[in-house]
């Protein structure tokens, strides 16, 4: 997903400024088994064990999309200067630097996705970032009663070409959804097709790493006529915006959201304040 300019969902950037850092040992692959809540609340990154590191990829990723810079002690806004991409990966390999991360120090990591310095370790970082913060911020606006009613279907469609790519056709039919017109993956916006087809149970995108997939509206018109749903039906009830506990770091949350979080990831211990596993 492209970012060339900031982007205006201040709830998206209000639910990001929240956020409470996550160190942890866990790949990506294990992340991906945390709760919903979790993904929401909490900034991680895979292996990644650093908080300073963490609060740096945070302030980062808040002033390439708003342009500026979050004070988290005074809560202002402070205007500055647009950040691009670019400038973020100089800024986080420079980071790493200053805590002395050292690729080498375990065998096979330098140069690959496990190279927390490497380009595309970074390059992965920004996209899910600033594309979690684009998802978040589409969702909320989709669920506008008045949106809802003009626009009450949305369709996955790829909007990046990968050299890799997912058979999403049939991830889309192995999740329950139906398919329209030649083939196209529509459903009303708060079905549950959204959360099933998703690695971090949310119900928008991105529904994977490095996907290349998007959603776009469906307006109400081409919905009925496709079939999506009958002519004047209802629009969807809007969906339950996320609502995130105030807490200033992970061992604040409550039990049952501690106990979500380990259960999902067996074996997994809280030590000095990082996500450990195995």
């Amino acid at each position: 997903m492209p970012f060339i300019s900031p982007i205006p969902f201040r709830q998206a950037l209000e639910v990001l400024r929240k956020k409470v850092l996550l160190p942890t040992s866990a790949s990506s692959a294990q992340l991906a088994d945390l709760p919903a809540q979790i993904h929401q609340l909490a900034e991680l990154s895979a292996r990644t064990t650093n908080a300073d590191h963490l609060q740096r990829i945070l302030d980062l990723t808040d002033q390439l999309l708003s342009g500026g810079r979050h004070d988290p002690e005074s809560g202002a806004y402070i205007p500055g200067s647009y950040m691009d991409p670019a400038t973020m990966r100089l800024k986080l390999k420079e980071s790493l630097k200053e805590i002395s991360y050292d690729p080498y120090a375990e065998p096979g990591v330098a140069g690959t996705i496990k190279d927390l310095s490497s380009d595309p370790r970074i390059n992965l970082i920004i996209r899910m970032q600033s594309e979690m913060a684009l998802g978040l911020g589409k969702f909320i606006q989709s669920q506008d009663p008045a949106a809802l009613d003009a626009a009450p279907a949305q369709e996955l469609f790829r909007l990046e070409a990968r050299k890799k790519t997912r058979d999403w056709p049939a991830i889309w039919d192995t999740a329950g959804g139906e398919f329209y017109g030649d083939g196209r993956m529509i459903a009303l916006k708060n079905d549950p097709i959204w959360v099933a087809i998703s690695d971090f149970d949310l119900p928008y995108p991105p529904f994977k790493y490095g996907s290349g997939m998007w959603t776009r509206d469906i307006l109400r018109p081409e919905a009925e006529a496709l079939g999506v749903m009958d002519p004047g039906e209802p629009a969807p009830d809007p969906a339950e915006i996320p609502s995130l506990p105030k807490v200033s770091s992970i061992s604040d949350l409550s039990e049952d959201l501690r106990a979500a979080l380990l259960s999902s990831m067996p074996g997994a211990e809280f030590i000095d304040g990082v996500l450990r596993l195995p």
